[in-house]
């Protein structure tokens, strides 16, 4: 499909239907069954994050020893690394059974998101510091937040291989460019609730449930775009 202003002024008129009338009602109905069959998989991990985060945001001044601040910290940063990749997975659009075995195959794409994640981020970095100021980066938080969320889940999607990679920036560019106002809607909103409440401790922890909510309403709004959009996306 070719990229045309008509075109594009067009599905950002449609992507803003997504949360207005029937089809709002609709989108928040499927996020919330959505979160709840993520929390519920992911209950041990869910609690686990949330009493390390509390524990680091209220408790970490009883150690007294600064190598063991650093092996807390270094634990904590790669747990909610693991949880939030297999958050991913979990709130993924998939008619497969979400087991064991469904995560241990998906295990050998790991190497390829990370690739994919900083293939996209690092040229947006430079971008922005580049402009002459790095606070310019928290104003495209949002968009690059929906980059590596729906370029995550195409490249989910697709077959493997580095192609596949490169396919999954270009479709989650993509989708971004054409619903650009529901994307900064929903990801803008969480971001400034960020901003705003970042100054009390407690918003740490608060977060973690907040962004699995968030990544489930992004995984619903993928299904809907991309099966409603598919020539868009792919030759037909």
């Amino acid at each position: 499909m070719t990229f045309t202003l008509k075109l594009l002024f067009q599905k950002w008129v449609e992507s803003l239907s997504f949360l207005r009338g029937k089809d709002g009602l609709i989108s928040l109905f499927s996020t919330v069954q959505t979160f709840k069959r993520s929390v519920k998989l992911l209950r041990v991990h869910f609690i686990i994050l949330l009493l390390l985060t509390a524990f680091i945001v209220f408790g970490f001044d009883i150690i007294n020893s600064g190598l063991l601040k650093g092996v807390v910290f270094l634990a904590l940063a790669f747990y909610s690394g693991w949880f939030w990749v297999k958050s991913l997975l979990t709130v993924r659009p998939s008619i497969e059974l979400k087991d064991r075995d469904y995560f241990i195959k998906y295990r050998s794409k790991m190497f390829g998101l990370v690739f994919l994640v900083l293939m996209m981020i690092i040229p947006l970095m430079i971008i922005t510091l580049l402009a002459g100021n790095s606070s310019y980066f928290i104003f495209i938080l949002p968009v690059l937040s929906s980059f590596l969320l729906f370029g995550s889940f195409f490249f989910m999607d697709d077959s493997k291989g580095i192609r596949s990679v490169l396919r999954s920036i270009k479709n989650g560019y993509k989708l971004t460019l054409y619903f650009l106002p529901v994307v900064f809607l929903s990801l803008g909103f969480q971001l400034l609730l960020g901003l705003y409440f970042s100054q009390y401790k407690i918003w740490s922890v608060i977060s973690i449930p907040l962004n699995l909510f968030v990544l489930s309403f992004v995984s619903v709004l993928y299904t809907k775009i991309k099966h409603s959009n598919y020539n868009l996306f792919f030759k037909s």
